[in-house]
């Protein structure tokens, strides 16, 4: 169909251009590359052609020397045949010497160079013979020494007779004694040398050779048996008169002189000399150390005739061979591939790099012309196809109504099928659906952009609602409308329907909406309102518990006091579960030493283990542990306290272990591990699977037997949830349980914050006298215990009602710290501490609330608060919470309190009554708990006793009481009575002191 052409098209055109542009890429580089092999290969021509010319050159120039050395011997000897023809017959004494010495004879005529004479052994030597021989060695002599300085050839002679029993030997060097004593011993092996050599005697085989000259033949190398160098010889016959033999003259070349003759410079390959059987003579520079040119020279079957020939041996090397004139020898020259390119390298090294540049251009001049041309207008063509072909799809495969029509006819162009549905189906006025629309367009008088609603009558007697939409645009060079429709009946029919089901879910929403407000209230309420009475309680049985009470009131305060921390346990755990299930529990991410708070954690629960009797350890792994971790260390020490506290209770006997270590992934999940572990009485599969669920318990007794909400465990879970942990646990009834939580903590270098570290460091020591506190509460049970907690902890306390007194009484006098009530009517705490921080107040603000939400912590933040305390407020936390805040400032205040503080000087009145009361008291305790002895009445009095006095800084007294303490826990108690004599009397003298 025509929508599928426009790809095929332009996939023709796209492969047609990039067989042009880059098959005439590949064109222009295969002819860049034949025009360098062209170079190259003329280059090689060139230069073999110039060797070759040069060779012939050399070839003739070596060729003349042995033409010049035969011409020389020629000359010699036929000089020789005159002397012999002409010359007188020797003097007789030179006879006479030649046969005293047995045939041996050393003559030196008038040029000075030496002939030894020799005669074969046993030899039957005419006297006439000898004669002339001798004669005939003098001249040898002198001829020999004249062509070596005439013709500059360094030759040695030698002279013997056809019958081979005379010879004559003039070498250029003389032999040693040695030598020559040597070479005369065996006079037989000296004649064969002088005469034969491996193929036969060494003379020539004709007189004359072809050109009429006198046969003159050069054999192959041998060695001197006087001197023992290495040579060539030249030999030809001597004729007398008569045109006979009568001496075979033998000249010797050393070899050295013919391979000096084969070094030329200039030419890559080696020269080499080869006699008639193929064998070398010698060889040019090089030549030894290429055994494969010498091998191809030598080759059997080289060349032969008497022109030059060229050859390939076997072994791949080129061989040029041309005969040395009539010797038999020939001129040979070898080269490889190497040497031609060795040779021809100085002219083509630039010929590839030229010929790479011009690819390189070619290619990149194809490539960016590509790139930056032919592609990008491929592109600009295969989109608008692309693009038409896309709208045809388009229109053709919408599932709504889409058609472009011609804004003048109505007539449509493209047509989608749900169009053509909706055409066939509709009755209009217009001749069809396409013009009606057209026309709705033009009596709209838009332009442009046109949408609307039209509702059309149905064949069937219905009616369709289209939603149309319609803008103007060019297509095949007309003006047309590009319309698209929907068929909304259905959902107006639906409208309606959805409008009243959302109307029923905002009602259901509101009321869901209302009841998460009711529980939040709820909530809210009973934390307050349980939280604040529990204040009173456990705050006032704090301060009884420090007045001097019967052992039996003490036993009973004590039930009362773990009766009320329960439930308040019990509280927090309901109102943590809650805000965990709300989603209103934040984690905080704080640096902390996880190892320090599992250590508290233990030394809470260390002596309620060892009480029960129980083997009670904490395990802390510092070896992989880092320094600190960012999380949320609270909610971290409940984990561990809910874990723990539930191992000592289910505990009766054994063991109980906490433990804190490193993740072994540690490397690639940074994190910890606290596990937790007991002997006690252990679970069931059936009991784990449901243990943690909220308000769950192992079995219906346990609540009975040992106590406990059932959630702490569910607080657990979930608390680890929130952080992105696991909890695991293992256990078999009777045999313990195993508690394992993973947390992925993330290492942190941070140290503690630096008011923690402080508080810590102040935690230990009494609170500096004459600090005033302005305690603010709108119930006057809560004043009254605030005020007695603040002045048992050392403090001035004034009191308000509510928000509007606080104001007055800072207005009215100075103040170091602010301890105010949250919710109080009118005027709230953060209200109040807002209007101070706007007057400029600066001392420190601490809120007391019974709501623990972090949301209520973050408005006391934003207010100016600089801490919040929940109630109930015990005596230890008010403590360490001022002393954090006031350690900047309580020096100056002591030094500032003129005699009015409880530290030093004079006692209030109220102050030295209450301590004498508890004194008394607390003394006769201890009298009557030291017989018979009861060691934990008495630390449990000398405790109070030194708590009291150290509130006033008397020293001695604490001193005397922590003695005491130490006495009793050693059990040395034999000098208790005289020792609690002493302290009473310390005491007494300490008040009476302290009251003047």
């Amino acid at each position: 169909m025509p929508a599928t052409s426009s790809p095929s098209v332009i996939s023709t055109m796209r492969r047609y251009q990039r067989r042009a542009l880059f098959g005439g890429g590949i064109f222009l580089t295969v002819m860049v590359l034949a025009t360098f092999g062209f170079a190259v290969v003329s280059i090689v021509r060139a230069y073999v052609d110039n060797e070759r010319r040069e060779l012939e050159i050399e070839g003739r120039k070596i060729i003349s020397e042995f033409v010049k050395a035969e011409i020389a011997v020629r000359s010699s000897v036929h000089l020789a045949e005159m002397v012999w023809n002409q010359t007188p017959p020797a003097a007789a004494d030179a006879v006479a010497r030649f046969h005293e010495s047995g045939g041996r004879l050393v003559q030196q005529p008038a040029s000075g160079t030496s002939a030894l004479i020799v005669g074969r052994p046993a030899a039957d030597i005419a006297r006439s013979d000898l004669e002339r021989f001798i004669a005939l060695a003098n001249y040898a002599a002198d001829t020999t020494a004249a062509t070596v300085t005439a013709q500059g050839f360094a030759f040695s002679a030698y002279v013997y007779t056809p019958r081979r029993d005379l010879a004559a030997l003039v070498p250029v060097k003389w032999p040693d004694e040695a030598q020559l004593d040597a070479a005369l011993a065996d006079r037989a092996a000296l004649f064969d040398a002088l005469t034969r050599n491996a193929d036969g005697p060494i003379e020539p085989v004709a007189i004359t050779d072809p050109s009429g000259l006198r046969a003159a033949r050069w054999t192959g190398p041998y060695r001197n048996p006087l001197t023992g160098l290495p040579a060539t010889r030249l030999s030809t016959y001597a004729l007398d008169a008569g045109g006979k033999p009568f001496a075979v003259f033998v000249y010797e070349a050393p070899l050295a002189l013919t391979t000096r003759l084969l070094s030329i410079d200039h030419f890559g390959g080696t020269f080499a000399i080869t006699d008639h059987a193929g064998v070398l003579v010698a060889a040019g520079k090089g030549g030894a150390d290429r055994p494969e040119v010498l091998a191809a020279v030598q080759e059997p079957g080289a060349g032969s005739g008497p022109g030059i020939t060229f050859r390939r041996a076997a072994n791949g090397v080129h061989v040029v061979s041309a005969p040395i004139g009539l010797t038999g020898w020939r001129l040979s020259y070898a080269y490889t591939w190497g040497d031609v390119l060795a040779g021809v390298w100085p002219q083509i090294r630039w010929t590839p790099v030229v010929t790479l540049g011009l690819i390189a251009l070619l290619w990149s001049l194809l490539w960016w012309y590509n790139k930056r041309v032919f592609a990008p207008m491929l592109e600009r063509s295969e989109r608008a196809a692309e693009i038409e072909h896309l709208n045809r799809l388009l229109v053709e495969t919408a599932p709504v109504g889409l058609g472009v029509i011609d804004a003048h006819s109505g007539r449509p162009m493209l047509r989608s099928p749900a169009m053509v549905d909706v055409a066939g189906n509709v009755v209009t006025e217009a001749p069809s659906l396409s013009a009606e629309i057209v026309r709705r367009f033009a009596s709209g008088g838009g332009d442009g952009l046109m949408h609307g609603d039209i509702a059309l009558p149905t064949r069937d007697g219905g009616h369709v609602d289209l939603a149309v939409r319609l803008t103007q645009a060019r297509y095949q060079n007309a003006d047309v409308l590009v319309a698209a429709f929907t068929d909304v009946t259905d959902k107006k029919r639906t409208e309606q329907a959805l409008r009243e089901a959302k109307q029923a879910a905002d009602a259901a929403r509101r009321a869901a909406d209302e009841a998460n407000r009711a529980k939040s209230t709820f909530l809210a309420t009973m934390s307050h309102e349980i939280r604040t009475p529990l204040n009173a309680i456990l705050g006032n049985l704090e301060l009884v518990r420090r007045m001097a009470l019967p052992p039996q009131a003490e036993e009973r305060l004590q039930v009362v006091g773990a009766s009320s921390n329960a439930l308040l346990g019990i509280i927090s755990d309901v109102l943590d579960f809650s805000k965990i299930e709300a989603g209103h529990m934040a984690i905080e991410s704080i640096p902390f030493d996880p190892a320090a708070v599992v250590a508290e954690v233990a030394a809470i629960f260390a002596p309620v283990a060892q009480e029960k009797g129980l083997q009670f350890d904490c395990i802390v792994e510092r070896e992989h542990l880092a320094p600190h971790y960012l999380g949320d260390p609270t909610r971290i020490r409940q984990i561990a306290a809910n874990l723990l506290s539930n191992a000592v209770k289910f505990t009766d006997a054994g063991d109980v272990l906490i433990e804190i270590y490193a993740k072994e992934d540690a490397a690639a999940q940074p994190g910890i591990v606290i596990g937790v572990s007991d002997s006690g009485i252990g679970m069931s599969q059936e009991q784990q699977a449901h243990l943690f669920e909220p308000f769950a318990q192992a079995d219906s007794t346990i609540t009975r037997r040992f106590g406990g909400s059932g959630l702490g465990l569910a607080l657990c879970r979930r608390l680890v949830a929130l952080m992105g942990g696991s909890i695991e646990l293992r256990s078999a009834p009777g045999d313990g349980s195993q508690f394992t939580v993973r947390l992925p903590l993330a290492p942190c270098a941070a140290p503690l914050p630096a008011a923690d570290a402080a508080a810590d460091a102040t935690s230990n020591t009494a609170a500096s006298p004459g600090l005033k506190v302005l305690a603010v509460d709108d119930q006057a049970p809560n004043r009254e215990l605030i005020r007695m907690q603040l002045e048992t902890l050392g403090y001035q306390v004034d009191l308000a009602g509510n928000g509007s007194e606080a104001l007055r009484h800072f207005n009215e006098g100075s103040y170091d710290l602010l301890l105010t009530d949250l919710s109080m009517p009118g005027m709230d705490g953060c209200a109040l501490a807002r209007c101070l921080r706007e007057q400029g107040v600066g001392v420190p603000i601490v809120a007391m609330t019974a709501h623990a939400e972090v949301e209520e912590h973050r408005r006391c933040t934003e207010a100016g608060i600089d801490a919040v305390l929940v109630k109930p407020v015990l005596l230890d936390t008010l403590d360490r919470t001022l002393r954090r805040l006031l350690r900047a400032e309580a020096p100056a205040k002591a030094r500032a309190a003129s005699g009015e503080g409880i530290g030093a000087g004079r006692l209030p009145e109220k102050v030295r009554a209450a301590l004498f009361d508890s004194t008394h008291g607390l003394l006769a305790s201890l009298r009557a708990a030291a017989e018979p002895p009861v060691p934990e009445a008495l630390l449990r009095d000398l405790h109070a006793l030194r708590g009291m006095f150290a509130m006033i800084r008397e020293t001695g007294v604490v001193e005397s009481c922590a003695h005491l303490e130490q006495q009793v826990k050693r059990d040395d108690l034999e000098e208790l009575p005289a020792a609690l004599e002493r302290l009473a009397t310390l005491a007494q003298e300490t008040l009476a002191r302290r009251s003047v």
